[in-house]
């Protein structure tokens, strides 16, 4: 039995109009972007984001990093300082933000710049009633902290911390 599907032109216009939205709006179908924040990134999308890096009085690195909020999200970041390819420490911050700059500041050990990396999750919500629900899908926005240092003073940074021998 030889079956062949014939579609008129406008159910084929709603099929592509259809796979189109769900390929535009991640959030709608609950599925994750990932972005590698780059400075070339940031050239190309300077009201998005900023980062300032400069080194402070007792040698560490401090990194702020402004995201522009142009509509209500449900912000996530993490920062996950990994040093000789272990994780040394991670730490989140689940802020609400309304359209509005978020600015987040932290301060890295040379050490830890080569490996480290901040990530901030856009998410979209409802409201039920007066309670705010995140809803499935995040555009996450990944930030390698070395690639914020110029290399040269990446390069001179002291070697990597080892703990002291146990009792």
């Amino acid at each position: 039995m030889n079956l062949q599907l014939r579609f008129t032109h406008p159910i084929r216009r709603l099929l592509i109009a259809l796979v189109l939205s769900m390929a535009l709006s991640a959030s709608t179908f609950g599925m994750t972007q990932n972005s590698e924040v780059t400075p070339e990134y940031l050239k190309q999308h300077e009201k998005e984001f900023s980062v300032k890096v400069s080194k402070n009085k007792n040698g560490l690195w401090e990194f702020t990093i402004t995201h522009n909020a142009t509509v209500e999200w449900y912000v996530v970041a993490s920062l996950t300082l990994s040093q000789a390819g272990n994780l040394t420490a991670e730490t989140f911050f689940p802020p609400f933000v309304k359209k509005d700059d978020i600015t987040f500041t932290f301060r890295v050990a040379p050490a830890f710049v080569a490996e480290s990396e901040f990530e901030l999750g856009d998410c979209a919500f409802g409201r039920n009633g007066e309670q705010i629900v995140p809803l499935p899908g995040t555009h996450n926005y990944i930030f390698k902290l070395k690639d914020f240092v110029i290399p040269e003073l990446l390069q001179s940074t002291p070697a990597p911390v080892t703990p002291p021998p146990g009792p």
